[in-house]
């Protein structure tokens, strides 16, 4: 539906995924997937890789993925197995999938458990499917039984209507509930679109306490987690509009969602121009806005201007990027406003930033190394229950990278960052090792011996002490146009 869940609401989340094709019927993706707190230094890296044989009849699928998780509470890493077969049957009406996703870590993770599943669809229409599932779900000290029975429909070109009854089997009780879902998108022209979502949930049955293990750890279990519920009532609709000319595109979103336990409204809009050949400027602005039922509240809005210039055949390379951010909270209690970004048990809370990213890089001549240098600077005006705090804080850093062979590289990158009020500086500095699978793609897998953390640089993402991976995949318009021609 692309609701906005309460841990989704003031977040920033970037991500990639490719398909490489061996052969018709063998394939393999590759994906990752980065998600930070607005607000706070709260993090989680995914990088996966998955392998997929097709038959005449279905198919095969097996993978395994790197979670990396930074939280107020506690760090935690999850390494993740998964394989899963498809079957169909009778001319295809009627499809048959079981799967298992298995977290051999040393402990059982809250947010990435032990999933069994069972599914069947049947087409009763060539439009609309039956759909009856069973999961298993065995996390960190809570397990449940999941049950749903539903339809997937789609009544007419660009809608989707699904409706479903859960039930959800505790140890400490059980839940039913349904579920109600029609998405639409529509083309007025070439250039503009416009689309609409409605959702509405009900509670038919209950004997369960809805308290999460973790209030601030959203659970896959349908139950507790984060603000509110995923099965509380609610009712929620959302309707946004796309842009797209040929130097400029422009998009807006408006999303509000009346629950139970928690109101909250979110809007994004985005604004992309390309002023010449490899210099482009873009502004993404945000707000939102959320009320719980025990009178907690706030508010929260990022707006930013970006500056790129990517001289197609140059060797130079700069990024710049300003940014403000403005957050408001009243009566926060045990549990966050906007999910785990935000700080709690305080009666007022506001804090201001004006942050600037500046980032340049040099390719060698040969394009066999290359140069990057990084500069961050941040102004923060905070108020805590009357108590006022400010204070500049900046960051300066380098990194060079050099080809070994085709498909290798090996780097070294050094950071400093410095509180000029409080007198502190920290540093992180490692080595880095890249490889370069296909065009257009490249991973590195690096440590750092020293470390620090600040969500509000860019070039603070891979400063921390300890391990760290990251995966760089190129799309363009000529990308998207060759793979729509296959």
């Amino acid at each position: 539906m692309g609701q906005q869940s309460s841990t989704g609401l003031g977040s920033f989340r970037a991500g990639a995924a490719t398909e490489i094709r061996y052969t018709e019927r063998l394939s393999q993706t590759v994906q990752y997937d980065h998600l930070r707190r607005l607000g706070s230094d709260e993090t989680q890296d995914r990088a996966g890789l998955g392998l997929k044989l097709s038959h005449r009849k279905g198919s095969v699928q097996a993978g395994a993925q790197r979670v990396q998780e930074r939280r107020v509470l506690e760090d935690s890493n999850s390494n993740i197995i998964a394989a899963g077969a498809t079957q169909h049957f009778f001319k295809n009406k009627l499809e048959a999938h079981l799967g298992i996703e298995k977290n051999i870590s040393d402990s059982l993770s809250a947010d990435f458990p032990d999933r069994y599943t069972a599914r069947l669809k049947y087409a009763i229409t060539p439009r609309t499917k039956a759909v009856l599932s069973q999961d298993y779900i065995d996390g960190r000290d809570r397990s449940a039984w999941i049950t749903g029975l539903g339809i997937e429909s789609e009544p007419w070109r660009g809608s989707k209507l699904r409706s479903s009854v859960n039930q959800d089997i505790e140890e400490s009780g059980y839940r039913t509930y349904s579920n109600f879902g029609l998405s639409q998108i529509y083309k007025l022209s070439s250039k503009w679109s416009v689309d609409g979502n409605f959702e509405m949930n009900r509670i038919l049955t209950q004997d369960m306490e809805a308290d999460p293990v973790d209030p601030t750890r959203p659970l896959p279990f349908g139950v507790g987690g984060g603000v509110s519920g995923f099965t509380e009532d609610y009712v929620a609709g959302g309707l946004g509009a796309n842009y797209r000319g040929e130097d400029w595109s422009w998009n807006i979103r408006a999303e509000h969602r009346w629950g139970a336990s928690e109101d909250r409204f979110g809007s994004t809009t985005n604004l992309v121009k390309q002023l010449s050949e490899g210099v482009t400027l873009s502004t993404s602005h945000s707000y939102f806005r959320s009320k719980l039922l025990n009178s907690s509240a706030g508010e929260l809005y990022t707006g930013d201007v970006s500056l790129a210039v990517r001289p197609d055949n140059g060797h130079w390379t700069f990024l710049d990027r300003l940014r403000y951010r403005n957050q408001t909270l009243q009566n926060v209690e045990e549990v966050p406003v906007f999910g785990q970004n935000t700080v709690k048990n305080v009666d007022a809370f506001s804090s201001q930033a004006v942050i600037n990213n500046f980032a340049m890089n040099r390719l060698s001549t040969n394009r066999k190394n290359q140069l990057s240098l990084f500069h961050g600077a941040k102004y923060v005006w905070d108020e805590i229950d009357g108590a006022e705090f400010s204070g500049y804080t900046d960051l300066l850093g380098g990194e060079v990278r050099q080809d070994i062979g085709k498909y290798f590289d090996v780097g070294l990158q050094a950071m400093i960052r410095n509180s000029w009020n409080s007198g502190t500086h920290q540093y992180s500095i490692g080595p880095s090792v890249g490889f370069s699978p296909i065009e257009n793609s490249w991973i590195s897998l690096g440590y750092n011996f020293a470390g620090f953390e600040d969500a509000d640089f860019d070039a603070a993402k891979y400063a921390r002490e300890g391990i760290y991976l990251k995966v760089r995949l190129k799309f363009d318009q000529h990308t998207l146009k060759r793979r729509n021609k296959k």
